[in-house]
């Protein structure tokens, strides 16, 4: 807000600050960290709704984390035993890890039905598998009335698909890892392995250079940058930002101020310290942490000085009259989730920039005039679209194409190239290759939509509903508009593009007409994402 005289006034810039406001007053008022919103839910199948919530053991004034033994349990302490890591066969004891609470209701289960529904960014339909793949994912996709906000917002007659006014990206500053996360939380994805894999790694390269975070961290060569899958390290399968790719159309990546991967290199400085005890060369050492809890090792204890986590201790559980004992500890409220007030302005150093130079490398179409020739009534005229910007006008959903339209006014040309400064090797395939991965990308899409959608609020636009639009195509194209008494004798009305890479102009389009003096045409270059441009011509 303090450069607005830095943004490109081709594109209007909308910030939502508090996505999930729900989520957010929860975390203020320490009930819990999840992210779900207010919505009442029976978890637990009772019948009754949030009557057993995390509880304050141990008076601390704080809800943290408790661990309860159990063989057939998933964790064991590490060698460091402030951290957790899986157990192996026949390992000992085992911990399931859950929020600090008693069983409020006597089912035997502990915090299973807290206050808080569902996380709205794992409720949008691509990908989404109801509690089975997040136990906050919701019963229907798009229940939150966030999550359907944000499809209203991306799907409307201002969206993404409006000729008036395309959504060019969209940035999710979420997240816990540190780094820039791409659509491919969902596992397998609807597209192919490597599909923006040029993209993707320049927009990575891009990010560091903006942000000084390094592009493998030096402790544990964590990437800065991958798939949300990758950089969670576990699927998030229904996820906002494979929606918003996957179907939308959109450019879309998530951005974490805050994290292991900026923890050793943030801001670009070194931290001081001895990696928290813990040497590059134990890593292999399988009674280690894992390596993002190297890194939070190494930040609370050279940084912190061990400020932050609360060490494992015994607390007394009142259990049916008897009494059994838990672990309650682990992080503070918040610290993991968001940086220190004192580290704040650090982890959101020059996040800024990168926004600024994304919106000056996104696609931006130009038509130039190649050729106006009159003699009488016979009018030859020729035109090409360039892309100035230095990202594609279009993406893999956007762009799956199979080839020419049956209509004979529209013709196809191939693929342009990309010029020597865009990006060589891009993802963007031919009109073959998408043939054979459409059908792949449908029966995903379309069977997510009839599994989870057939009772929520479904948002239209122009009659089409959210899983027929996953199957639309938008090439880019050149129209010539022809005025009433203007007659085509050569060439099409509409030409289709398979790609318009970043700085790369398409070929020569040439049109022979018959029209009568004063007689003005218009062309239109238009591409997903991108704001149509028009140029009149008088010959």
């Amino acid at each position: 807000m303090e450069r607005l005289a830095d943004l490109p006034p081709e594109f209007v810039f909308v910030a939502v600050p508090f996505a999930g406001q729900d989520g957010l007053e929860r975390l203020r008022l320490g009930q819990d960290d999840s992210g779900a919103n207010g919505q009442a839910r029976d978890d637990d199948g009772d019948g009754q709704m949030d009557e057993d919530g995390p509880d304050d053991l141990d008076g601390d004034g704080r809800i943290s984390s408790m661990l309860v033994a159990d063989a057939a349990g998933p964790w064991v302490l590490s060698a460091d035993e402030r951290f957790l890591r899986p157990a192996r066969p026949g390992e000992g004891p085992r911990y399931v890890l859950l929020p600090e609470g008693r069983d409020d209701d006597g089912d035997g289960l502990f915090n299973e039905d807290g206050s808080g529904g569902l996380r709205p960014d794992l409720n949008f339909p691509l990908g989404w598998d109801g509690i089975r793949g997040h136990p906050l994912a919701g019963e229907l996709p798009l229940q939150a009335p966030e999550s359907r906000a944000l499809v209203h917002r991306l799907l409307d007659g201002t969206g993404a698909n409006s000729a008036a006014s395309p959504v060019a990206a969209v940035l999710l500053f979420s997240g816990e890892h540190g780094g820039i996360a791409f659509p491919g939380g969902m596992q397998p994805t609807p597209w192919p392995a490597g599909a923006e894999a040029a993209l993707w790694a320049r927009l990575t390269r891009d990010f560091a250079a903006s942000t000084g975070r390094a592009l493998l961290s030096p402790l544990g060569q964590l990437p800065l940058g991958g798939t949300l899958a990758e950089l969670c390290g576990e699927p998030r399968p229904g996820a906002a930002l494979d929606w918003i790719y996957g179907v939308a159309g959109v450019l879309a990546m998530e951005l974490s101020p805050w994290g292991p991967r900026m923890l050793v290199a943030g801001g670009g400085r070194p931290l001081p310290g001895n990696l928290g005890g813990f040497s590059t060369e134990g890593a292999g050492d399988e009674t280690m942490p894992v390596t993002e809890d190297r890194a939070w090792a190494h930040w609370l204890d050279n940084v912190r000085g061990g400020i932050g986590f609360i060490d494992w201790h015994p607390v007394e559980l009142g259990t049916g009259g008897g009494e059994a004992r838990v672990l309650v500890g682990g992080w503070e409220p918040r610290t993991r989730l968001n940086p220190p007030a004192d580290e704040l302005d650090e982890a959101t150093a020059n996040l800024a920039e990168f926004v600024f130079g994304l919106a000056e490398d996104l696609p931006r179409l130009a038509i130039e005039i190649t050729g106006v020739e009159r003699r009488g009534e016979w009018v030859r005229l020729a035109a090409r679209m360039e892309n100035k910007g230095e990202l594609p006008a279009r993406l893999w959903p956007t762009g799956r194409w199979n080839g020419a339209a049956a209509d004979s006014k529209e013709a196809q040309i191939p693929g342009v190239k990309p010029a020597a400064t865009g990006l060589a090797g891009h993802g963007l395939r031919t009109a073959d290759s998408a043939t054979d991965d459409q059908a792949a990308l449908d029966s995903a899409a379309t069977g997510s939509v009839e599994r989870g959608l057939s009772g929520a609020d479904l948002p239209t636009t122009n009659g089409v509903t959210v899983g027929e639009r996953a199957l639309t195509s938008a090439p880019v194209a050149l129209e010539l508009v022809l005025p009433l008494g203007v007659e085509l004798l050569a060439g099409s009305e509409r030409v289709l593009v398979e790609s318009l890479p970043g700085g790369s102009r398409t070929p020569e389009t040439v049109w022979l007409l018959r029209a009568a003096p004063g007689s003005v045409f218009t062309l239109r270059a238009s591409a997903p994402g991108c704001r149509t441009v028009e140029r009149d011509v008088r010959p």
